[in-house]
């Protein structure tokens, strides 16, 4: 969750005009906009939790709505006329809270339902921002206002389920295809629901409302043992919330007939935040040729350079050999080129960028050695390794487009295996393919290649076994604690007695002063006495 920005209070309100005292809490948002976006967005933020579902505004928009640039250049200036500000004190350049800015926002909208929500005198917290710039031109939006007899877009589409990783949903799930606020629920309960009561909905679009949410949500209801998952995903985000029971309202979503539609959720945008996958690799002979899945529509190798080509072969020769021990070390699994690879990062690297530490007697204390990521690896030692990489093999260029096809057309893409890339690595030593004759599982392959960098000095000679690398170093024993008196400072020894404090020191030379200032006085009365 972010912080909040503005301090909002209810100035005044009249017909279809509202006035809001304005305070900055946050360094980060010292100005005061007047921007459309950011005005329709205050006044969303403005409606009671327990009104949101209910009034006007919470019935024509959602939160998602807020945030969809392209809805909002669509149908913003259908809610919001105009707005004014003006700033009462402090100033952009303020340093301290005091001198942050205080000012009024007027806010004029097109029917007097979008801010029947507020009252004078009501207060609440803002995160608005100026989410869009550039608006069309749109007639005022009245409350309910739809066109029942306007085409009806398709209202849900088809991506991915390994989006939501180690989810256990299918490979191809269906989503809405718009923002929450495009879509009802005729059939929507209220309730407590566990498992068994949603079976029906097991794998449906659903409009769901929890008791602490501010409006309704829709996405993508998934029943597992006895757990309720809700996934949801936006071309900004995605996620997915759950437990057992459910609590609150749901139903099975559709389209609202005639509803005023935003921006379509894009496949390509989905497609593009899924990993390539390294799938196997050959060995002929000198040369190993690694096959790697790449996503429809992904760049991510549509353009690589020779320095690229060459650190990229050091990432697929090492991408296998990765492994993590005691759950976070990384490592590399045994065979000559990770002998030789360990043997220069020790070389190469200084010892913060490849050891772990632990704090003892008040100081960081090296355990052991942790593999830098592969990119690092490579960029440093890959001409030390690799005479040659090329890719000899891509996917089909120019591929189709992926948002404009039907959910059906999206379906069957997904379906298909995906088109495979072939990197052809030769290395300088057949030594260093080893590893590979052993089969390994499909693994997430590297999204881009590190440009090698120049080698210095005479070449690696392939290690014959392992190293030390990676080996725990234990922690030094902690100081044993003195047995000497809690006033007694440095080390003692048995066959000297402990150095007596310097407070008692003082002590027994005042006490020996008193007595020797006494004995003296008997003496000098005795003196005295006896001359008498």
């Amino acid at each position: 969750m972010g912080s909040d920005l503005y301090r909002i209070k209810v100035h005044a309100k009249q017909d279809r005009t509202v006035t809001f005292k304005v305070e900055v809490v946050h360094p980060d948002a010292n100005y005061l906009s007047d921007g459309l976006s950011f005005a329709l967005m205050l006044l969303y933020e403005g409606m009671p939790r327990d009104k949101a579902a209910t009034c006007a505004l919470g019935k024509e928009i959602s939160f998602d709505d807020t945030l969809d640039r392209g809805w909002l250049e669509l149908y913003t200036k259908g809610f919001i006329e105009s707005v004014t500000k003006k700033i009462e004190s402090g100033s952009s350049d303020g340093q301290e809270k005091k001198d942050w800015i205080k000012g009024e926002l007027t806010v004029t909208v097109t029917d007097p339902a979008w801010i029947e929500h507020l009252t004078v005198g009501q207060e609440f917290d803002s995160r608005a921002f100026d989410q869009a710039s550039n608006f069309e031109d749109c007639k005022p939006i009245r409350p309910g206002q739809v066109d029942p007899n306007a085409p009806v877009p398709e209202a849900f589409m088809s991506i991915p389920g390994t989006l939501w990783q180690d989810s256990g949903l299918p490979a191809v799930v269906r989503v809405a295809a718009y923002s929450s606020s495009a879509y009802r629920a005729p059939d929507m309960k209220k309730g407590t629901f566990s498992v068994a009561d949603l079976k029906h909905l097991d794998g449906q679009v659903v409009l769901s409302q929890g008791p602490y949410d501010d409006s309704p949500r829709v996405g993508l209801l998934s029943l597992g043992g006895d757990q309720v998952r809700i996934f949801t995903v936006s071309d900004g985000s995605w996620g997915s919330s759950g437990g057992t029971p459910f609590e609150g309202s749901i139903g099975k979503a559709e389209l609202i007939p005639g509803k005023r539609l935003g921006s379509r959720l894009k496949l390509s945008t989905m497609l593009s935040r899924l990993e390539p996958k390294l799938l196997g690799a050959t060995v002929e002979g000198d040369s190993a040729s690694f096959r790697i899945a790449v996503p429809p529509g992904n760049t991510s190798f549509d353009s690589v350079s020779d320095e690229a080509l060459i650190g990229g072969a050091m990432q697929l020769l090492l991408t296998p050999l990765y492994m993590e021990k005691d759950g976070i070390q990384k490592l590399l699994s045994p065979s000559p080129l990770a002998w030789t690879v360990e043997r220069e990062v020790l070389r190469l690297f200084p010892a913060e960028e490849r050891q772990m530490t632990t704090w003892t007697n008040n100081q960081s204390v090296p355990i052991g050695d942790t593999m830098p990521d592969a990119g690092s690896v490579a960029r440093r030692l890959a001409r030390g390794f690799i005479a040659k990489g090329e890719i000899v093999s891509r996917p089909p260029s120019g591929s189709s487009d992926v948002d404009a096809m039907t959910e059906a057309q999206q379906r069957e893409v997904l379906l298909k295996p995906w088109p495979e890339l072939v990197f052809k690595v030769t290395p300088l030593q057949a030594v260093y393919l080893q590893h590979l004759s052993q089969r390994f599982e499909p693994m997430q392959a590297p999204t881009w290649f590190a440009d090698a960098e120049a080698w210095e000095g005479p070449l690696p000679v392939p290690a014959t076994g392992p190293t030390e690398f990676g080996k725990k170093t234990p922690p030094p024993p902690s100081q044993p604690q003195s047995s000497a008196p809690a006033y007694s400072s440095g080390s003692s020894n048995s066959s000297q007695p402990a150095a007596k404090p310097p407070v008692l020191k003082i002590v027994g030379i005042v006490l020996a002063a008193l007595v020797g200032l006494c004995v003296l006085c008997t003496i000098i009365g005795a003196i005295s006495g006896a001359g008498k």
